[in-house]
């Protein structure tokens, strides 16, 4: 599923209203015993060796990889560096590009019907804006808080497969101690953004499922995997 944002809105015409609290699985001992004398035995992982990064930047917090296919171009963001990265990987490591920013992008996605190596849609500090990729200037779109809450920032976020952008926040860097005081959201283009679940640490991972409106996160700092 490709990581891009629709314009369109659900089937119902509105944003789909929050799911219900999310569950917190417990594993029953016994149960699970006898599961897993049934089960058949799980393939064996796959490992690779790395021998040596393929751009080796020195990021300070490197996150959000994303291939565009279109371009055979690969991106991703340095959030405390503030900076946005493009490798071209049919002409290697020395094509890196870097976009130096003045807000700290979590995560990027790409637009229904614009041309990404135009403007893509980023996760900024104090919500969701349009970056023009070639100027590095960036317009919000929808903001995470009628008033900017300057204790949080953006961080990662993934797109599901009814168009909407599901993206964490968190405690901003050089405010301390990491705080329960971050959001899981979901907004589309021509809608509102909604609060899925709260507080969190540290939200990030989130992953969908293909042809259902459901998210995964996980809470780095507790250890945790919601679903919603």
């Amino acid at each position: 599923m490709g990581n891009c944002i629709s314009t369109r809105r659900s089937a119902s015409g509105t944003a789909s209203p929050a799911s219900e609290e999310a569950k917190t699985a417990t594993t029953d001992s016994a149960a699970a015993s006898t599961h897993i004398a049934m089960a058949a035995p799980s393939p064996a992982l796959e490992e690779w060796k790395v021998e040596e990064p393929y751009v080796n930047l020195h990021c300070a917090l490197g996150e959000g990889p994303y291939y565009e296919k279109a371009t055979n171009t690969l991106r991703w963001v340095d959030i405390i560096k503030r900076q946005l990265h493009t490798v071209s990987l049919e002409r290697g490591p020395d094509s890196v590009v870097s976009l130096a920013l003045d807000t700290p992008p979590g995560v990027t996605a790409d637009v229904e019907g614009l041309d990404p190596q135009d403007k893509i849609l980023v996760g900024a500090k104090y919500g969701l804006a349009l970056l023009d990729r070639k100027t590095g200037k960036y317009e919000y779109i929808a903001k995470f808080t009628e008033t900017d809450n300057e204790r949080l920032r953006s961080n990662d976020g993934a797109v599901d497969s009814l168009g909407r952008f599901w993206i964490g926040t968190m405690t901003d860097f050089g405010l301390g101690e990491v705080l329960p005081e971050g959001k899981l959201l979901s907004a589309l283009l021509s809608a509102d953004i909604c609060c899925r679940f709260t507080p969190l640490a540290c939200p990030s991972c989130a992953s969908l499922t293909m042809g259902k409106p459901s998210c995964q996160t996980l809470s780095a700092t507790r250890h945790r995997v919601k679903i919603f």
